[in-house]
């Protein structure tokens, strides 16, 4: 689901005058964040329950001081989730995601998926390997579907910057695996 910045802007502003509003910003964010930190805990289902609870806690304790930016919520709330992973686990966060099934590559032309289920996980296998913020960046965009402005203000570069990154990696991964 795409989160629309006005409805944020709408529910910050409800949820810092009344903090039971909170539960809206919960209840639309709670998967996207939760999946976020599973795949970083080694899927360890208690941990991850108690990470996002924390990050959630961290964003109702510093709502009163939350300034709007225009981007969608969740972008601060992965900034929040970032920093709570390294605090526990430092650079050892590594995540893997194992469960690819739904990614399709179409071909913009055709309309249609130009990779296999093999292809896809060969490709994947090879970007974990390359150094952050690569993989964060395509878990990101290719499988939480978020925009290049979105990803910017979770990882804190520029737009560009991540449109690069990502241009320069597919045509990396073009070259080696000839897709």
């Amino acid at each position: 689901m795409e989160a629309t910045t006005d409805n944020d802007q709408e529910l910050i502003v409800a949820a810092q005058r009344n903090r039971e509003a909170y539960a809206l910003l919960y209840d639309k964010y709670f998967d996207q964040i939760y999946r976020y930190i599973f795949f970083r805990v080694d899927k360890n289902e208690d941990t991850t329950a108690d990470l996002t609870a924390e990050v959630f806690a961290r964003g109702m304790q510093y709502l009163p001081t939350y300034q709007w930016q225009g981007h969608p919520y969740s972008a601060y709330l992965y900034q929040v989730a970032r920093s709570i992973l390294s605090e526990e686990y430092g650079r050892q966060s590594k995540f893997s995601i194992s469960d690819i099934s739904d990614i399709e590559i179409i071909d913009v032309k055709s309309g249609e998926n130009i990779l296999t289920q093999t292809d896809v996980q060969l490709l994947w296998q090879a970007i974990i390997t390359y150094p952050e913020p690569i993989p964060e960046v395509f878990e990101l965009r290719y499988l939480e579907d978020k925009s290049y402005d979105e990803i910017a203000e979770i990882i804190g570069k520029r737009p560009g910057t991540i449109r690069t990154l990502v241009s320069r990696t597919l045509k990396q991964l073009q070259k080696s695996y000839g897709i």
